[in-house]
């Protein structure tokens, strides 16, 4: 089975200005750990299972590496939103509103992680029951 873990780790960099506190610097670095599946005697499968889990390799290297392309894109969206808060009274104000905006496009990120599998779900069984019907019409 091949998963992915990610981090979101941010990096926020604030500084006083005009009697108010900003972002001066705004960068979300993203961490993932991710595992594939292995098979340490694929060369001494019949051909066509090695054919078979090779593809199931590749096929987990790809969805792992959109997972980590959703993260990425969240985080460069993360850095842009919190650089672009306007200043507040002072430092806590403004830690608070990053938050704030964090969370929220974490709460998102999070989302379109289960929603990307969840249609990849679909997907696969959809193409299991085309494969299913051709193979049914093979056999008559």
């Amino acid at each position: 089975m091949a998963s992915t873990d990610l981090r979101m780790l941010p990096s926020i960099k604030y500084e006083l200005v005009n009697g108010g506190c900003r972002v001066s610097n705004a960068r979300i670095n993203v961490k993932a750990r991710v595992t594939l599946p292995r098979h340490s005697k694929v060369k001494t499968l019949k051909t066509e299972l090695a054919q078979a889990w090779n593809s199931l390799e590749e096929y987990a290297r790809v969805h792992e590496a959109v997972h980590l392309a959703i993260a990425d894109r969240y985080a460069v969206n993360m850095e842009n939103a919190i650089s672009k808060l306007p200043s507040k009274t002072d430092c806590l104000e403004m830690r608070q509103a990053v938050q704030v905006v964090f969370s929220d496009l974490f709460e998102k990120h999070h989302k379109e992680q289960l929603q990307f599998d969840t249609d990849e779900k679909t997907r696969i069984r959809g193409l299991v029951k085309q494969h299913q019907a051709s193979i049914s019409r093979k056999d008559k």
